[in-house]
């Protein structure tokens, strides 16, 4: 599981999610998940700072978990490059009206692999993902599609000279697969392993977790997968207001039955071999009306579908933001690494 992306909570909460991290480790969970942007890590062109990303691997490492690592270039509805490669009117532009296979992006992100790609190894990293759920930007303009596919091959091809063991990848969202298109075939070709992340919810954020659609859904992610492994980057259930009604029609006892049926899934297909959970608490309140709220009602979103999206992100934690107590899912979190690590 991630902890989530919280400045600040309670001192209450902090306590608690520290015993359940650590709770976590002693129960045997064995893979951690990091991620950063490449415009964290390359500021400016050709400055670097390797501190971050090294110190968030030792982390990992020091608490005896193998390391999936998210370095985003696209991050679901923008560029996450450094800054003077990106368009400063937008961050769905790259500069200079590049793609994104450009000879100039490619060497830079080349360069910046020559070191990153050592340090994800060297403190027991197994995966790198160079890209976070593409089809969201390639649905706005999907004549970008070869340049994205051709930059994961780039990346794969180059880290694979550095060290042929570390898998490449670009993570997609699961959705994507049921859209009837087939370019997530594309970015899979070029990849590993499959990665994908996997929510609860529909497109317009209502929650469901019926154990069939779930079966169906999975299976639907190991066909595309074929003989690669099937990861899931981020794995999600909102457990729904308690205080209030619903809006998304999510449930305590729902949250815990998704992934009691993912776990089980996971049990019985050798092909589908991590899961991280996202995520321990939930979202800061304050942080998804900043991030969200505000943003995408000025762009004139529905209220509904704002409300519903706020709503799992304020309650898609194992453990409550307000004060850190666990809700029934994470119960079966633990039982279900107990099962895992058992002969």
């Amino acid at each position: 599981m991630i902890r989530g992306f919280n400045a600040t909570q309670s001192p209450q909460t902090s306590t608690n999610m520290d015993a359940r991290w650590s709770e976590a480790i002693t129960t045997g969970m064995s893979v951690g998940r990091i991620q950063v942007d490449w415009s964290e890590l390359e500021p400016q062109a050709g400055q670097y700072d390797k501190q971050f990303l090294d110190a968030a691997l030792a982390a990992m490492q020091a608490d005896g978990l193998q390391v999936f690592v998210l370095l985003s270039t696209i991050d679901s509805e923008g560029f996450t490059l450094p800054p003077d490669l990106v368009d400063p009117a937008s961050s769905q532009l790259l500069a200079n009206g590049m793609a994104l296979d450009d000879p100039v992006i490619l060497d830079r992100f080349r360069n910046l692999l020559d070191w990153v790609v050592p340090m994800i190894v060297s403190r027991g990293g197994w995966v790198l993902s160079v890209g976070n759920e593409p089809g969201n930007m390639l649905a706005d303009n999907p004549s970008a599609e070869q340049g994205f596919v051709n930059f994961l091959a780039a990346a794969r091809t180059h880290a694979h000279t550095i060290n042929p063991n570390l898998a490449i990848t670009m993570t997609l969202a699961q959705g994507w697969v049921e859209k009837g298109s087939n370019s997530h075939l594309a970015f899979l070709a070029q990849s590993d392993v499959a990665s994908f992340n996997y929510y609860a919810a529909d497109s317009d954020f209502f929650f469901d977790n019926n154990p069939a659609t779930v079966n169906q859904e999975i299976d639907q992610m190991l066909n595309v997968a074929g003989d690669k492994l099937l990861i899931l980057q981020e794995l999600g259930a909102a457990g729904g207001y308690e205080s209030k009604p619903s809006r998304m029609n999510a449930t305590l006892a729902g949250q815990q039955q998704f992934f009691e049926t993912v776990f089980a899934k996971m049990q019985s297909e050798p092909g589908f071999r991590v899961a991280v959970v996202f995520q321990l608490v939930d979202w800061d309140p304050v942080l998804v009306d900043t991030l969200f709220t505000q943003p995408l009602m000025n762009e004139g979103v529905p209220q509904g579908f704002i409300d519903r999206l706020a709503e799992s992100l304020e309650t898609t934690g194992l453990i409550r933001y307000a004060d850190g107590s666990s809700r029934p899912a994470w119960d079966s979190f633990i039982q279900w690494i107990v099962r895992f690590n058992d002969p």
